[in-house]
């Protein structure tokens, strides 16, 4: 066989063809062929220059990026075909190594000259960097077939910007944060970027903002697609998961100018739902101490007739069973974006009331909802008080206090939750009547505002009086100021409530069911706000804070 007929096959064969064809050539030939192959296989390339990394079966995302991205022509290639840009846009779960084929994609990149100015951008810097660190580390101690097929790296620079230099070719990376990294006007001895790749640039508080969504699609379409060399042929590559319908992920997707293709991890779900159900309960089931090993054990005896049906789209990274108990544990709500890639409205109802676990208490005893007797004073106690942030009775906001109780096993009990529209000293007076019935053995706390000078003040008065009066007055109030997003944080309780490891007491009012019922949509999540921050703090939460009162 001679070289011309040996090309003609390159792209087309599979490696073990080629290598039998090649076994015609020359030696110098036989390189030829394997380093034209190499360039232009994403996969086969990792394969033989970073093992440790790319050894498993490849998935259809996989397939993709290599017959996709991976066979894009280089810099030089697309200036000569007049490409002005080439914009691709992944859509891929999370754990099937996006983040790694972008690696292998710029390492790629240095080893064959292909791209003379590579620019990395994260959701931060310091993300930015921490990828990029990954593949100077790798240069810096490269495998010995990249040093037997290229030669050795040198490596010199920042971490934000370093230059790699393989047989006097340089190439130099950048690293960026979105959206403030500067992109447009970036310069390496007069060559702008000529491939910018995203990883993961969306954040689930900033893309429920319609403005900070808009934002970043102004600052992807005029920087990023602008940040090219004048005469043209930048490739911009983009991989994420759809953080919402609306994203700049989704909006890529939508966009003819890039090329793009969406994955989900379940592809078909299994026919026998029932028994999917039953391994459920065994592994929700708390007061095993082994139920995740229960529940394994039973889907392995089961196993024919619980995978009958399903079809996913990595059975070695991602097999059915795994994708099931991420569902359990995450919620259909963060299960849909995290690994489908198709997120629910942020609107849609997340809470059903009809279908909670309900327990009931007489004040010293928890009767569970399978009757389960459970003592108070064997179970950690959290009180909490969301005050209202004014002494305007008339206004429309509610105070709320919750009272939760977590057992050994870790089954959380909401017992109370109270909404009331009362000033200051009525919140307190009945934050006392709590401390009188649990004692100071109870976490209590309270959300700071800038109502919180008048609580303390208030607080320490009552105190005071009950010292008097000779009451106890041991309570430790602590103020507390949350920076999570409270929808989120409210959120955040409905796969533990779907799991049956939160029940709530039969006695709570329809009003406060309706706060939940209706979140994210009510007008008022005093309820809701307050038993999470109740069940933060029976679960550790705000442990090292300052108190407020004290005997």
């Amino acid at each position: 066989m001679v070289m011309s007929d040996a090309i003609q096959h390159i792209h087309q064969a599979d490696p073990e063809t080629l290598l039998a064809w090649m076994e015609e050539l020359s030696e110098p030939d036989r390189r030829a062929v394997i380093h034209v192959r190499l360039s232009r296989d994403l996969l086969w390339f990792g394969s033989q220059v970073w093992p440790d990394r790319f050894y498993l079966p490849f998935n259809r995302a996989h397939l993709w990026i290599s017959t996709t991205v991976g066979a894009l022509p280089s810099w030089e290639e697309r200036v000569a075909a007049g490409q002005r840009e080439t914009c691709v846009a992944l859509e891929a779960p999370r754990g099937l190594a996006k983040t790694m084929f972008l690696k292998l994609l710029i390492l790629r990149a240095i080893a064959y000259h292909s791209e003379p100015y590579v620019m990395w951008l994260g959701g931060s810097v310091d993300e930015a960097v921490k990828e990029t660190r990954h593949i100077r580390s790798f240069l810096e101690a490269p495998s010995a077939e990249f040093v037997r097929l290229y030669g050795v790296p040198l490596v010199a620079g920042t971490d934000k910007d370093w230059i790699v230099t393989i047989d006097g070719y340089p190439v130099k990376v950048s690293t960026r944060g979105i959206p403030r990294g500067r992109v447009r006007g970036a310069n390496y001895n007069g060559q702008r970027p000529t491939l910018i790749v995203g990883d993961d640039i969306e954040h689930p508080d900033s893309v429920r903002n319609p403005r900070l969504r808009d934002g970043l699609t102004r600052y992807i379409n005029s920087d990023v697609r602008n940040a090219g060399p004048k005469e043209g042929g930048l490739l911009w590559v983009q991989f994420g998961t759809r953080l919402s319908q609306d994203s700049q992920t989704a909006r890529a997707s939508k966009d003819p100018a890039y090329l793009s293709e969406r994955f989900q991890s379940v592809l078909r779900w299994p026919d026998r739902s029932e028994l999917w159900e039953r391994c459920r309960g065994l592994w929700c089931d708390l007061t095993d101490p082994d139920r995740q090993e229960t529940a394994r054990r039973f889907y392995e005896h089961h196993r024919a007739e619980m995978d009958e049906g399903a079809v996913v789209l990595d059975e070695v990274a991602q097999p059915i069973y795994t994708l099931y108990t991420l569902l359990w544990s995450k919620g259909w709500y963060s299960f849909l974006a995290d690994y489908q890639n198709d997120p629910s409205d942020p609107t849609r109802q997340l809470f059903y009331p009809e279908k909670w676990r309900r327990c009931s208490w007489d004040g010293g005893t928890i009767t569970t909802s399978s009757g389960r007797q459970v003592l108070l004073s064997e179970c950690k106690m959290g009180v909490w008080l969301d005050p209202r942030a004014s002494e305007q009775v008339e206004r429309n906001d509610y105070a709320a206090l919750a009272i939760v109780a977590r057992d050994s096993h870790g089954y959380v009990y909401v017992l109370s939750i109270d909404i009331r529209r009362e000033g200051t000293l009525a919140q307190l007076e009945r934050l006392w009547a709590v401390f009188d019935l649990l004692g100071p053995s109870a976490l209590y706390g309270y959300e700071q505002n800038g109502f919180q000078i008048l609580m303390g003040k208030e607080f320490k008065r009552l105190q005071r009086e009950r010292q008097r009066a000779h009451r106890p007055s041991n309570c430790i109030l602590r103020g507390f100021t949350s920076t999570r997003n409270k929808a989120d944080r409210i959120a955040s309780l409905a796969p533990r409530i779907d799991n049956g490891w939160i029940e709530f007491a039969t006695s709570i009012s329809q009003t406060v069911i309706e706060q939940w019922r209706d979140h994210p949509s009510s007008s008022h999540d005093d309820g809701p706000d307050a038993t999470e921050r109740a069940i933060w703090l029976v679960e550790g939460g705000g442990a090292a804070e300052a108190t407020l009162g004290r005997r």
